[in-house]
């Protein structure tokens, strides 16, 4: 497999694209491997900036999966900030949203945005917790 340079758009799109060829083993092996290196958050920008859908969906998993390993140590602003983001992206009048997202891509969306309000529910205080249910 002849990669992109790495840790880029179109590197992280012909991972993906790679996943449907006829041995999509060694994409997923480098997926696994990016999503668990500490340039993982970088899929935020390319969740916002691809136009292909399985991307997005690809995306969201390392962003899942990052969020999840790494979430106890970002600071409460980067916290605060990447809820932000996904809910931008999930909810379409945020303005954030680049292009429409299909269904599969917004429910993971929905997914990691839930995951975020469940991994620091206790350390939000009350009036936040409040805040975040009344937007519901």
């Amino acid at each position: 497999m002849q990669l992109p340079p790495a840790y880029t758009l179109p590197w992280f799109e012909f991972v993906c694209e790679e996943l449907l060829s006829k041995k999509p083993n060694e994409a997923t092996e480098i997926l696994v491997e990016f999503r668990t290196s500490s340039y993982a958050f970088l899929a935020r920008d390319f969740l916002i900036n691809t136009s292909i859908p399985m991307v997005k969906f690809q995306a969201a998993l390392v962003l899942q999966y990052a969020c999840i390993s790494r979430w106890e140590s970002m600071s409460a602003v980067d916290q605060n900030e990447f809820r932000s983001l996904i809910w931008g992206l999930i909810v379409p009048d945020q303005g954030i949203r680049s292009a429409l997202l299909p269904a599969y891509a917004s429910n993971k969306l929905l997914q990691v945005f839930a995951l975020t309000w469940k991994r620091g529910w206790r350390a939000e205080n009350p009036s936040a917790r409040q805040s975040f249910l009344f937007s519901l």
